[in-house]
């Protein structure tokens, strides 16, 4: 069963020039904290993959880029459904970016029951921190 989250639109207060670049290398990423029970973190330009409590293997790697308007991410690998994430950035103004992440996820009828709320929860605080991260640097 096939079902979709959309995040909150963010505001950040920088060029989609900056916030493509930052986001469009997967190992950009290394740079951030892991949250507890994360490791075997492993990221390249493309992909990234970790286990999460030594029980659950998280890979996902960028399918497609538009410059400054979207990245395009689908799972690989034996993640525990199929899903795609897009990032889409839209720039009103030089230091004034629009962001909304969507997850499109696969997965069985139980499955989604008692992951849709955690899922949707994960992508909006994910959206978040992004806006956030970007935000306190330019403040």
């Amino acid at each position: 069963m096939e079902f979709q989250i959309v995040s909150n639109t963010e505001r950040i207060n920088t060029s989609a020039y900056q916030v493509y670049f930052s986001l469009s290398k997967l190992s950009n990423f290394d740079s951030i904290p892991k949250g507890k029970g994360v490791n075997n973190w492993e990221t390249t330009e493309d992909t990234l993959s970790f286990n999460f409590k030594n029980f659950i293997f998280i890979c996902f790697r960028i399918i497609e880029r538009e410059e400054y308007k979207l990245i395009k991410i689908a799972s690989e690998g034996k993640n525990p459904f199929s899903y795609k994430i897009w990032i889409q950035l839209k720039e009103i103004n030089y230091n004034d970016t629009r962001m909304r992440i969507t997850m499109r996820a696969e997965m069985g009828i139980i499955k989604k029951i008692l992951l849709k709320r955690f899922l949707k929860k994960m992508i909006s605080d994910f959206a978040s921190q992004i806006a956030q991260s970007f935000n306190v640097r330019v403040s």
